[in-house]
C-alpha cells in the first residue's frame, strides 16, 4: 500500500493556488479543508449562460462558449461533489440548479449532439454525434436535485419509467455510460424510486462494471476506476482493483509536483489549444487526486 507524504501537502497547496482554475481551487479547498461550498458555486458563474446552461470549457476539453448538455452535466457533478443536495442548499445553488434544469428539459434530452462544437476547438469525442444518449445521467441528476414531486422531477420519472427496458438492455460499458448509470442508481436509491426494480438494475450495472474493470488499465485509468467504485460496497476483487488504482495514483504524481490528465484530445485534427487544455488539467487532476488520497487515508 502506497501513501503520499503529508509533508508534501503544503507544496501541493501552493501549486494549486498558483496553477489551478478558480473552480478547482474552490473545490479543492472544500474537499480537503472543508471550506464553504459557496466559493465553488460562485466560481461556476464563470461558465453559466443566460439560458441557464453551462459552457465556456467547464470540462476543460471544449472551448465552445454556448450552453451544452455535456458541460451542464459536468456542473451537476460539481454540485454533487460539494454535497449540494436537499437540505444543504443556499440561494446561489438553488438558482443555478433550477436554471440548469430548466435549460436541459427544454432541449431534447435524448441527444447531446451539438453541431456548434464543430466551430470551436475541442477534443475529438465532442465532434459530430460522438456523445449521445445522456438521458440516464440527466434524469439521475434531476431526481437528485429537483424538489420531489416538482415538474422536472416528475418528467424524469416518466422518462425513466418509459425506458426501463432500454436501460436493462444497455450493453456499452464505457466510463461515460457507467458514470450516468451510477448517478441514476444513487438518485433512485436516495429517493426510494423504482424500489421494485432496483435489485435488477443494480445487478445489471455490476455486470457492466465488471466488464469495464476487466478491460481497464489500472496504471492509466485510475481516475475512472476510482470514480465508478467510490462510495460503493466492494467485492473482494473490486477492493483489490480499487487499492491498486490508489497505488497507481500515488505513483502518477509528476516531477513538477502535481498530477496530469491521463487522456488526450484524440488523434484527428488536433487543435493547438490541446496543449492549453493539458495545462488546465494539471489543476483538476491534482484536485481529484488529493480528494481520493485524502478520503481513503492515503496521506500519511
Amino acid at each position: 500500500m502506497k501513501f503520499l507524504d503529508k509533508n508534501e501537502i503544503e507544496t501541493i497547496d501552493e501549486l494549486m493556488f498558483n496553477k489551478a482554475l478558480d473552480v478547482d481551487v474552490a473545490l479543492y479547498n472544500y474537499q480537503f479543508d472543508n471550506t464553504d461550498p459557496t466559493f465553488v458555486e460562485t466560481s461556476l458563474y464563470l461558465y453559466v449562460n443566460e439560458d441557464g446552461g453551462f459552457g465556456h470549457d467547464l470540462s476543460l476539453d471544449n472551448l465552445n462558449p454556448n450552453s451544452l448538455t455535456y458541460e451542464t452535466y459536468q456542473a451537476f457533478k460539481i454540485f454533487k461533489e460539494c454535497d449540494v443536495i436537499d437540505g444543504n442548499r443556499d440561494d446561489i445553488s438553488k438558482e443555478l440548479i433550477f436554471n440548469a434544469l430548466d435549460y436541459l428539459w427544454k432541449k431534447n434530452i435524448f441527444s447531446s449532439k451539438d453541431e456548434s462544437n464543430d466551430k470551436y476547438a475541442c477534443a475529438q469525442r465532442f465532434k459530430g454525434s460522438a456523445i449521445n444518449d445522456m438521458y440516464l445521467g440527466i434524469c439521475g441528476y434531476t431526481i437528485l436535485f429537483a424538489p420531489k414531486g416538482s415538474k422536472y422531477y416528475r418528467k424524469a420519472l416518466k422518462v425513466l419509467d418509459d425506458n426501463l427496458d432500454n436501460i436493462l438492455n444497455i450493453v456499452d460499458y464505457d466510463y461515460f455510460t457507467l458514470d450516468q448509470y451510477k448517478i441514476f442508481l444513487i438518485s433512485i436509491l436516495m429517493n426510494q424510486e423504482f424500489s421494485d426494480k432496483f435489485s435488477l438494475l443494480e445487478k445489471h450495472f455490476n455486470e457492466l462494471l465488471t466488464k469495464f474493470l476487466d478491460t481497464s488499465d489500472v496504471n492509466k485509468d485510475y481516475f475512472e476506476i476510482l470514480s465508478l467504485l467510490e462510495d460503493f460496497e466492494l467485492s473482494e476483487n473490486e477492493d483489490k482493483i480499487f487499492n491498486l488504482a490508489l497505488d497507481s495514483l500515488v505513483d502518477a504524481r509528476k516531477k513538477h509536483g502535481m498530477w496530469e490528465n491521463t487522456h488526450q484530445w484524440g488523434t484527428e485534427n488536433i487543435y493547438p489549444e490541446a496543449s492549453t487544455a493539458e495545462l488546465k488539467w494539471i489543476g483538476r487532476a491534482t484536485r481529484m487526486a488529493i480528494h481520493y488520497l485524502n478520503k481513503y487515508n492515503r496521506i500519511k
